[in-house]
């Protein structure tokens, strides 16, 4: 998941954004963030004291993606840091892996590894720019919401049980479990589905929406999850169904298939540009829907305009 809040996953994969200047304090009183949640309330802190003050309410209130695009200065300056204290946060906590049995960080490396070529190829295939992602394993203690956090109003973590993270300023990277629960190929193809979208337009639950049909469709296709583990593994399903009609849409007007009809919608995600649905629903009707995306007062409303904008 990504930049904007917290979608209804039974496995919470999180885009965590700053915590709360309180929780930061607490969190860096003691010499090492002993958990990856209590790393992310650290660099509030820390960047209170090294930033403007200027710098830093653009640091806590403006997206990483719009500060890259309009601060680009301040971006680095961001960036380097959180890339170096999250690098040897990683190496302080790597021995901790140990306690991980070796057969499954063997098969969760592995899925990585095949996962990422069945990415590029299927990217190649479709003229899509490809970025690998690197992915860094971590034990399950590691992702524990400290209470003092969860606790904070302001805290983007609540009472959750997380599996999986990105940190901002540091995409490239995402931070997973490997919990025998976890659908490990449809996690890995659904972020690295996010980390390689272009696109600024869409709001966050149909950028989920669009970005789980993707992946499952993906993820299916190629063997890396079957149709027992896609049912068990309910997320995003009230975006799904949305998506759902959007492809159904496409089908109508265009006479493509179901497969092909995830592919055009997904290459608009993945690419940022919207001229293929322009040409299927018309620009003023796409226009429509990608504004309700992001400016709708309740899911219901949204779900009605879509429909309206589509004729149905």
């Amino acid at each position: 998941m990504r930049r904007g809040g917290i979608g209804p996953c039974s496995l919470a994969l999180v885009l965590i954004g700053v915590a709360s200047a309180a929780a930061a304090a607490t969190a860096t009183q003691d010499a090492r963030p002993k958990t990856l949640p209590d790393l992310v309330a650290a660099f509030d802190h820390t960047f209170r004291q090294i930033l403007t003050s200027e710098e830093y309410v653009t640091y806590q209130t403006t997206p990483a993606e719009e500060i890259a695009e309009t601060s680009p200065e301040l971006y680095q300056k961001v960036s380097q840091n959180i890339h170096r204290w999250s690098d040897d946060w990683i190496k302080s906590v790597t021995p901790q892996l140990a306690t991980v049995p070796d057969r499954r960080l063997v098969e969760a490396e592995a899925a990585t590894k095949r996962i990422e070529s069945i990415l590029a190829r299927y990217f190649e295939a479709r003229g899509w720019p490809y970025r690998p992602m690197r992915v860094v394993y971590l034990p399950q203690r590691l992702f524990h919401v400290p209470s003092r956090i969860a606790r904070d109003p302001l805290s983007p973590f609540g009472f959750m049980d997380i599996k999986g993270m990105f940190i901002p300023f540091y995409p490239e990277v995402f931070f997973t479990t490997v919990q025998p629960s976890t659908p490990l190929g449809l996690v890995i193809v659904h972020e690295s589905l996010h980390f390689n979208s272009r696109d600024r337009r869409f709001g966050h639950r149909l950028s989920e929406g669009i970005t789980d049909v993707g992946a499952r469709h993906i993820a299916s296709e190629h063997g890396e999850v079957d149709e027992r583990e896609l049912r068990a593994f309910e997320s995003y399903p009230t975006e799904r169904d949305l998506v759902e009609t959007i492809l159904r849409g496409i089908v109508e007007r265009t006479g493509r298939s179901r497969e092909d009809a995830v592919d055009a919608l997904l290459g608009t995600y993945i690419t940022g540009s919207h001229v293929t649905m322009h040409e299927i629903f018309g620009a003023e009707a796409w226009q429509r829907i990608v504004e309700l995306s992001r400016n709708h007062e309740t899911w219901h409303q949204f779900e009605r305009g879509v429909q309206e904008a589509l004729g149905e």
